[in-house]
């Protein structure tokens, strides 16, 4: 059971996560880039390539790009609308991945508790993590399964769905680590952080400017919403690194 644990909840989640990087590393160097100038016109409102502060990871992922623009339906292939097939199939496979870890992991996260026989509040968050994590990891999955461009509401269902599963499930991971007999106190502090960045990233989301096809935005309001889904993922990729470091500590000790 050791060597599976340490499998499930070290070796696979840094699989995941390298899987997610280099995944997306290869959809932005195949990006064809956006065309933004009908919200707004400036010099930066046209590339010929990905933009970190300009381009959702979602975009990545759509079946033609500018598809929140004022141009033709995408089915009429606008002249803005070109077809994404090669970065669509490496983002929404390395979300998909994700998705399917999260899962995995979580279901060896309630087992790590039972092997190592610790408190039964440790036993009892733990197994609500299964549950959660079952659930966060399928809309994960649900984001790569669903371009923004073919169902969008349906995708920021399970976009906004993800997050907001990932919070209830990283507050009852973050108890089950606090009330772990084995596992060291400042790795429940440390997720703490992860959080309340969490809770902040989705009031931005949820209460935060609007972006959508249709919906009128400013360059400021899209940059806030695409930066700040950045560092959350970047935030959520530290957070796992160095939980499975506290997990592998408690294992082996």
């Amino acid at each position: 059971m050791k060597n599976r644990l340490n499998l499930y909840l070290f070796i696979v989640p840094y699989i995941g996560i390298l899987s997610f990087f280099t995944f997306n590393i290869v959809a932005i160097s195949g990006y064809p880039g956006y065309n933004k100038c009908s919200f707004f016109n400036d010099a930066d409102c046209k590339s010929d390539h990905y933009s970190f502060s300009l381009n959702f990871f979602s975009e990545l992922g759509s079946i033609y790009t500018n598809t929140d623009d004022d141009g033709p339906p995408v089915n009429e292939m606008g002249e803005n609308n070109i077809k994404n097939t090669f970065s669509m199939i490496f983002f929404n496979l390395s979300l998909i991945i994700v998705g399917i870890v999260i899962i995995i992991f979580y279901q060896y996260f309630y087992k790590f508790f039972i092997f190592k026989n610790d408190s039964s509040n440790s036993l009892k968050f733990s197994l609500l993590c299964r549950y959660i994590g079952l659930l966060t990891g399928l809309m994960f999955a649900g984001i790569g399964l669903v371009p923004h461009d073919l169902d969008f509401k349906l995708h920021v269902f399970f976009a906004n769905g993800a997050f907001l599963t990932l919070l209830i499930l990283s507050i009852f991971h973050t108890l089950s680590f606090y009330n772990s007999n084995y596992v060291k106190s400042h790795y429940a502090y440390g997720y703490i952080i992860f959080c309340v960045l969490l809770a902040a990233y989705l009031y931005l989301i949820f209460l935060g400017p609007e972006i959508g096809p249709g919906m009128n935005f400013s360059r400021t309001d899209l940059i806030l919403q695409v930066v700040g889904q950045k560092l959350i993922i970047l935030s959520f990729t530290i957070a796992m690194v160095y939980q499975t470091q506290g997990i592998r500590k408690a294992l082996n000790g």
